[in-house]
């Protein structure tokens, strides 16, 4: 009887202890899931609330087609952007380019850049006519390779997380759409540590597209 109780006691005393070891990261995993939640529920708010708002929310071409120059994207990208309501949208596109910068003296080797993008950003506009104030935040998934000199070496099996943010101007029309744009993104490229610096630049940014 003593032996049994005492065991009882043993994994009493064990399973508090892993209790509270595990506390701070079971309280870490339930704030981040809390947190996301709540963002999603703030972000189907915001955009339901938009459509409500708009009483002419049929009457516009929700599917485009676009090309973008810098901007969200790493030099250029072809994507499609789906209009949730004329003042939300979202977007994805895909880029991809390489440049031989002529053969490398020192090590007898040809000196090449190439890099590949997949940029999704969320764009508001603001504004009751075809001229639209635009803002828009996202992320770029990009991989680069490079082997030129002054330029830290870089893996292709390496993927980039850019995130970038930025405010611009957007003309909205039934068939077609273009803009200028203004603002910070991640550039890979020129970080001389790629794990332990995070260079964000400005960049200017320029898009058009057609709606369908």
């Amino acid at each position: 009887l003593m032996n049994c109780m005492s065991r009882r006691k043993n994994l009493f005393i064990s399973t508090e202890t892993q209790i509270k070891n595990n506390y701070p990261h079971n309280l870490m995993k339930t704030h981040f899931f809390t947190s996301l939640f709540n963002t999603i529920l703030v972000l189907v708010f915001f955009h339901f609330n938009l459509y409500a708002q708009d009483t002419n929310h049929e009457s516009f071409n929700r599917h485009g087609i676009q090309v973008e120059l810098a901007g969200s994207s790493l030099f250029y990208s072809v994507g499609y952007q789906y209009f949730l309501n004329p003042n939300l949208s979202i977007g994805a596109g895909f880029g991809y380019f390489r440049f031989d910068t002529g053969e490398d003296v020192e090590f007898n080797t040809k000196s090449f850049l190439r890099g590949a993008n997949v940029p999704i950003v969320i764009t508001y506009f603001k504004g009751k006519s075809n001229h639209k104030l635009e803002l828009y935040g996202g992320i770029r998934f990009e991989k680069i390779e490079s082997n030129i000199s002054g330029i830290k070496p870089r893996e292709w099996n390496t993927v980039y997380l850019a995130p970038n943010a930025g405010v611009g101007y957007r003309y909205l029309g039934k068939r077609w759409f273009g803009g200028i744009s203004l603002g910070l993104t991640r550039l890979a490229l020129l970080e001389k540590e790629a794990s332990s610096t995070f260079l964000l630049l400005p960049i200017l940014g320029l898009r058009t597209g057609i709606r369908l």
